[in-house]
């Protein structure tokens, strides 16, 4: 249709490749083929505007990294920061106290000079309780030692003059150690025990058998210059001032 340009051909951009072209996937259309829209220009194809550098691509600065990123620890919290519930205080922190330097005087030792006891200042006092308990103490053992007792000011028997669950409180072991007791060389105060009264099988019978053979029982044996003060339900409990020191006999 167009008769061959004038003008030469301009040389291929690319050369033609080696490579053997590759089989067409579809065999060739039986139709003829469409004139081009276009016919070809007549002006040679333009050179490329920046040739290719002749210098190599540099390498990267810095290899990528083979270890993979780490997950951080902890994500950041979404809550605000809480503000401080003390503020910090303008004063100075005080010093600590310093030790004490020198140890504190020794204690004042007792006095050397003190007057040497006599008759008017010293009181001689002997105790016994929980006894006579059987046949052997009633008969030997409380007789020999309240025989034995000698130059004190009184006695006090504290209580428990039987062992009510053995003697079940009869009257025999009662008036046995108010014998035993009027034998003493010394005024005697007796005081109610558990096994005297209360742990035995009647209460009122022990409080009747205790008022029979000890009640006063110093005023009625003896003579003395002791003013006693008595009190409680059987007269039981006692106390009196002897030499500047007051003595007490209590019934709890």
């Amino acid at each position: 249709t167009n008769p061959p340009s004038p003008m030469l051909t301009a040389e291929p951009t690319n050369p033609p490749s080696t490579v053997p072209t590759a089989e067409p996937t579809n065999p060739p259309s039986p139709m003829p083929t469409a004139e081009p829209t276009n016919p070809p220009s007549p002006m040679p194809t333009a050179e490329p505007t920046n040739p290719p550098s002749p210098m190599l691509t540099a390498e990267p600065t810095n290899p990528p990294s083979t270890v993979p990123t780490a997950e951080p620890t902890n994500p950041p919290s979404p809550m605000p920061t809480a503000e401080p519930t003390n503020p910090p205080s303008p004063m100075p922190t005080p010093l600590p106290t310093p030790p004490p330097t020198s140890r504190p005087p020794p204690p004042t030792p007792p006095p050397t000079d003190l007057p040497e006891p006599t008759e008017d200042t010293v009181t001689k006092i002997f105790f016994i309780a929980d006894t006579p308990y059987s046949d052997k103490e009633r008969y030997n053992l409380m007789p020999n030692h309240i025989d034995q007792l000698e130059d004190g000011d009184f006695l006090v028997h504290l209580g428990d003059l039987m062992f009510a669950m053995k003697d079940r409180c009869r009257e025999g072991a009662y008036s046995i150690a108010a014998e035993i007791l009027q034998k003493a060389k010394m005024p005697t105060f007796v005081l109610p025990g558990d096994n005297d009264i209360n742990d035995c099988p009647s209460i009122q019978h022990g409080e009747d058998m205790w008022m029979k053979y000890f009640h006063l029982f110093d005023k009625k044996h003896w003579s003395h210059s002791f003013d006693v003060t008595r009190w409680g339900k059987l007269n039981e409990s006692f106390g009196f001032l002897h030499k500047r020191v007051l003595f007490l006999g209590l019934n709890m």
